[in-house]
């Protein structure tokens, strides 16, 4: 009797394990990691650990073209890491200009590309001293001209690897659209990231970090030959605008942080940046005039707002007249984006990554909030 049990058990989980569909098993809730100092407090981990979070895509420097060499900036410093319970992937930021500039040094000297990429080695075993990581993934936005050379590096680098570390780039959504004119980068693995969709540099634009209608129009396209996981955007910011032009991202920026009438007014749409010139101020710089229209103070909270008197705010100077547009993304918004990925009907991400791991935008979202994105993917 017994062994028929057992018999029938094994049949029935055989069943189950032929019956389920590949997207009936939901991500691995993962972070991305993009402040210089790594140092997660015992609150941060308490939150992960609660998310059942098992990596931490981690930042360990920017690499950028300044005068005739590519430098390393913002270089990570490692402070305090569960190691034991998060598994951490290093993760590279290589500008647009730095590429150029690769592209530059490879036309007259065969081995500037293998000679960077041993830099980059190094310089990641000295940040993290015994850091045994299996997989190392590169961000860059790379265009038509710096493709090809993104591209070697990223063989040279596969050429040096352990084969059992696993490859990745991230993709943006106009890469993944158009894969036939961007090319598709020689890796394991791609991290989709799901934002920065609209138009930042329209003031009429209500969030350039997310809209449903803005991403639509980029899942128009076949299968991308290459696995993808998704990234989600958990960050907010201000958008600077001076001249009717943005001069800066104010990251992090939140309303609490205007609430002095005094310097910030709540402004409407309608309110747009004028583009006449104006008188130099005594230091030299234009100062931006607003077009003539009504100023209708709105409530607490508005996203959009004229500075009224020179201020600093984080650091940067904001001239009188200049205008500020607030973007973040709330719970619902976020779970739409999920959603919206999720109905394309494709293998589902082994892994779905908030950027980034930011304590003061997380606590506008709940436990819950986060595993509803990763949890879609369950069967009914």
């Amino acid at each position: 009797m017994k062994q028929v049990d057992i018999f029938l058990t094994l049949l029935s989980i055989g069943w189950l394990l032929v019956s389920c569909e590949p997207g009936e098993v939901a991500p691995t809730i993962a972070f991305y990691h993009w402040q210089t100092e790594l140092d997660l407090d015992p609150s941060e981990t308490e939150r992960l650990e609660a998310l059942g979070c098992k990596r931490l895509y981690v930042k360990f420097f920017d690499l950028v073209a300044e005068g005739d060499d590519l430098i390393p900036r913002a270089k990570l410093q490692v402070g305090t890491i569960p190691t034991d319970s998060l598994e951490i992937v290093p993760t590279l930021f290589l500008s647009n200009a730095s590429m150029q500039h690769l592209r530059e040094q490879q036309a007259v000297d065969m081995d500037a590309t293998a000679r960077l990429v041993d830099r980059c080695r190094q310089l990641i075993g000295e940040l993290w001293p015994g850091l045994d990581y299996r997989e190392l993934q590169f961000d860059c936005d790379w265009t038509k001209q710096t493709r090809e050379t993104f591209f070697a590096f990223l063989r040279q680098w596969r050429k040096v690897l352990d084969t059992k570390v696993v490859l990745s780039a991230t993709l943006r959504l106009h890469q993944y659209r158009y894969p036939e004119q961007t090319g598709v980068p020689p890796v394991d693995r791609v991290m989709l990231m799901y934002y920065n969709v609209g138009q930042l540099e329209e003031w009429s634009e209500e969030n350039s970090i997310f809209s449903l209608a803005a991403a639509a129009p980029y899942l128009e396209t076949a299968a991308y030959p290459l696995p993808i996981d998704l990234a989600l955007p958990l960050f907010r910011w201000g958008v600077l605008f001076r001249n009717a032009k943005v001069v800066k991202l104010i990251t992090g920026l939140s309303p609490e942080r205007l609430a002095d009438t005094a310097f910030f007014l709540p402004i409407t749409v309608d309110l747009r940046p004028a583009t006449r010139e104006q008188s130099p101020t005594p230091a030299g710089q234009s100062k931006p005039a607003i077009a003539d229209a009504t100023m209708v103070e709105q409530p607490a909270g508005s996203p959009r707002y004229l500075v009224r008197k020179s201020t600093y705010l984080d650091g940067y100077y904001l001239y009188a007249g200049d205008l500020l547009r607030l973007e973040a993304i709330d719970s619902h918004l976020l779970l739409a984006a999920a959603q919206q990925w999720q109905q394309r009907g494709v293998e589902a991400p082994r892994y779905l990554s908030f950027y980034h791991l930011d304590t003061e935008v997380l606590h506008s979202f709940t436990d819950e909030n986060l595993r509803d994105c990763a949890q879609i993917w369950l069967a009914d």
